[in-house]
């Protein structure tokens, strides 16, 4: 059956101010007592009683449920079964790089990076103050972002495993949706998966994967590119480079954080780091010269994000601010600026995290969600969790909004791996 072009031309808008509007209905009847977890047992009860609260006067579920209304508006009702593209869908590029959290780029932290070019693109979007990857380590948090799902809950979250675990029955991971849509989806080219990744993903990945080989030019495309110029391991240097190769960046004005030691050893390491971050930004200007010139920029969403903190210590493989807030930049392009009820040049406090990234790309391509999936907080499970968490006052005082968020993921982890594992809604494999 093929989508309505003037249903796709007049989207549902998402105000700033308003939560998302009322999702699709779940095929499970959430009125049955089998399915409503405000009733728990002892049992269940007892399990949550051992995990640190969230304080609910911080973490509102209106908050919860702007995190991508604030991005994002689309026509729900503009989903098809069809494996043809609307004639008109949005390219969608990911630019990833690894190991560094918000703490050294300047548009988010003092004392960060120059980066112009990443400033650009929120000149022209939209900037995150809250994303937060769901694991400190790449497998973890990149296959996060391939499925939709929460590790615990599909048994990824274990860095680099002896096995692979199978995906969820009957999901595939995202691109591969996008795939059997019609886009054209190219990786550059690290994948790192811990699930077994399955046949059709992507059409061509590899270091010289690009969206410049998709079969026409009018056929829509997914591309995602990730650069390890600021991986830990570009952090290496030797002793003859300290003494005699300064940085760019003057190590006396590093700001360090208040656990790192003020030597002049490691102020350099801070420094020659901020210069990795500038290679970092001229990819990203490469980039996006590159769309320019084919004539794609404005056809295009460019999402900017670090794949997890990182790179000094206290960081990377911690469960810490440090470890897990990461930069998240959107360029909204000219062509699709209708998909956002937002201003260019937001700063958006609400927060986000890795579940989430997939199911958006699909509703801005109007490619159907699973329910497999659990991004995008549209799904009856998290408003049940939502008003598990509210219904019985799990408070915490003094806690910060950071913990609350980290805490946030974990919690939630454990409810769905807990409480779902016999729905319909979440089968495990």
């Amino acid at each position: 059956m093929q989508s309505n072009p003037q249903q796709r031309n007049n989207p549902v808008k998402l105000r700033l101010s308003r939560t998302l509007q009322k999702p699709p209905q779940s095929s499970v009847n959430l009125k049955n007592p089998k399915y409503r977890r405000n009733d728990l047992s002892p049992t269940y009860a007892d399990k949550l009683s051992n995990f640190t609260p969230i304080e609910a006067s911080m973490i509102q579920p209106k908050q919860l449920l702007q995190l991508l209304a604030i991005v994002f508006s689309f026509a729900i009702s503009t989903l098809s079964t069809t494996h043809h593209c609307p004639a008109k869908s949005p390219n969608v590029v990911w630019i990833v790089s690894e190991d560094n959290s918000i703490h050294y780029l300047r548009h988010f932290f003092p004392g960060g990076a120059a980066t112009p070019n990443i400033e650009s693109l929120a000149t022209n979007g939209l900037t995150f103050d809250h994303a937060y990857s769901n694991a400190p380590v790449c497998s973890v948090a990149r296959t996060t972002l391939a499925t939709g799902c929460y590790g615990p809950r599909i048994g990824t979250q274990f860095h680099r495993k002896y096995q692979l675990a199978p995906m969820p029955q009957g999901l595939k991971m995202f691109p591969g949706l996008l795939r059997d849509a019609g886009y054209y989806t190219t990786n550059n080219s690290k994948k790192d998966y811990n699930a077994i990744e399955g046949k059709g993903i992507w059409d061509q990945s590899s270091g010289k994967a690009t969206w410049r080989n998709r079969p026409s030019q009018e056929t829509p495309f997914f591309h995602m590119q990730s650069h390890a110029q600021s991986h830990e391991g570009s952090l290496h240097f030797k002793e003859e480079a300290f003494e005699n190769s300064p940085t760019k960046t003057d190590p006396s004005s590093v700001q360090l954080a208040d656990y790192h030691p003020d030597t002049p050893l490691f102020r350099y390491t801070h420094a020659y780091y901020l210069d990795r971050m500038t290679l970092i930004d001229d990819i990203v200007g490469e980039t996006v010269r590159k769309l320019k010139e084919d004539g794609l920029l404005e056809d295009t969403f460019i999402f900017y994000f670090g794949d997890h903190g990182g790179v000094l210590p206290k960081s990377k493989g911690y469960l810490t601010d440090a470890g897990v807030h990461v930069p998240l930049i959107v360029r909204v392009p000219e062509n699709f600026k209708h998909l956002v009820d937002a201003s260019n040049g937001e700063r958006v406090d609400g927060f986000v995290s890795f579940v989430d990234f997939g199911p958006t790309v699909l509703r801005l391509a109007g490619v159907p969600v699973p329910s497999e999936m659990d991004g995008i907080l549209s799904s009856a499970k998290t408003s049940r969790m939502m008003r598990l968490m509210r219904d019985r006052r799990r408070l915490a005082t003094q806690i910060d909004l950071t913990k609350n968020m980290i805490l946030y993921d974990l919690y939630m982890s454990v409810i769905i791996n807990t409480f779902e594992a016999t729905s319909p809604i979440c089968q495990m494999a």
